[in-house]
């Protein structure tokens, strides 16, 4: 018997492999399953959507149910003025809109979606109002003075409160609204806290005053004053008013959060102790400084921005030119 070599070995083994793939490329292909065809059918639309119920701040609804090819589906309830859509599983047909503002008018409708991001047309719309807020808030009270000096008087007191929502606070100044006044409540903090302190600013030297305080809730419903405090502001003999600065800039540079950070710089003046930075007329700071990133409660849309110049004696220069800045997002 003739051995065999290495070589011949290998070149037989090749052929066996080659062999069989010949074989099994001339078995015949299985067909492929051909691929469901997509699902392009909308659930059918909800019918009579209907309002059940109205609060002050909700509004509770039902409609009749949709069907769909498939069972995965869902609807979304929306008006214009809420802040998003609510989903709602199928088989429910009820929900409740809640967050709303009291005495608003609130057009709702209906969709059903489903897995295929098919829509059915909308509902009918139903419109529907919630109650009015027509209660004041609470009075506030234990109003204590904290601090008096030449211009300023430094108040501490409980806040009043309201069912509905937040509230802020008037300081009376002799029966009158002080413009110049700066809360030193932390902006964004909610729920606030019982006890408010502020500063009433811009006070004449020398004088004596009747301060009281009012509470607003987000209705404005105003409630009674708080009992009075007198106060006696000491004497000065400065009656000058430093000169005006120059609003540089005024921007909100936050990232659309409640509180929102607005950035603002502005020319230093003689004669002056600190600065009020206003935001429509409201101080949001008080400060030494020509340029800060103050913090502020306010929400989508335009705002004006400017700066007064305050000296020791309390007196205050005109306000600065005005800046508007937009704000979108906040509180």
């Amino acid at each position: 018997m003739t051995a065999t070599t290495p070589r011949l070995a290998l070149r037989a083994a090749a052929c066996v492999v080659v062999a069989a793939a010949l074989t099994i490329a001339a078995a015949p292909v299985a067909a492929a399953k051909p691929r469901p065809a997509p699902d392009r059918t909308p659930p059918t639309t909800p019918t009579d959507l209907r309002i059940t119920a109205v609060t002050h701040t909700s509004v509770s609804l039902a409609w009749n149910p949709s069907t769909d090819n498939s069972s995965t589906f869902w609807y979304i309830v929306w008006a214009p003025g809420l802040p998003g859509v609510i989903p709602v599983d199928h088989p429910q047909t009820t929900v409740t809109a809640t967050g709303l503002e009291p005495g608003q008018a609130y057009e709702f409708r209906v969709q059903a979606w489903d897995a295929a991001y098919n829509s059915s047309a909308e509902s009918n719309h139903v419109t529907a109002t919630t109650i009015a807020d027509t209660t004041s808030p609470s009075v506030p009270g234990d109003l204590t003075v904290l601090s008096v000096d030449q211009s300023k008087v430094l108040l501490r007191f409980t806040r009043g409160v309201d069912s509905l929502g937040d509230t802020t606070h008037r300081v009376l100044v002799d029966g009158v609204a002080s413009p110049n006044v700066y809360s030193l409540l932390t902006p964004g903090i909610f729920p606030r806290p019982a006890q408010e302190e502020a500063w009433v600013r811009q006070l004449n030297p020398g004088g004596t005053y009747s301060i009281a305080v009012q509470a607003v809730d987000e209705s404005g419903n105003a409630s009674a004053a708080s009992a009075a405090v007198t106060v006696t502001t000491a004497p000065s003999d400065d009656v000058t008013a430093p000169p005006t600065p120059v609003l540089l800039r005024a921007d909100s540079v936050g990232t659309s959060s409640c509180p929102e950070e607005i950035s603002a710089a502005w020319t230093a003046v003689t004669d002056v102790m600190e600065y009020e930075f206003r935001i429509n007329g409201v101080i949001a700071e008080v400060l030494g400084n020509t340029e800060t990133i103050t913090y502020a409660e306010v929400s989508t849309g335009a705002y004006t921005a400017t700066v007064v110049a305050v000296d020791r004696a309390g007196n205050a220069s005109p306000p600065s030119n005005a800046i508007t800045f937009n704000v979108s997002g906040g509180c």
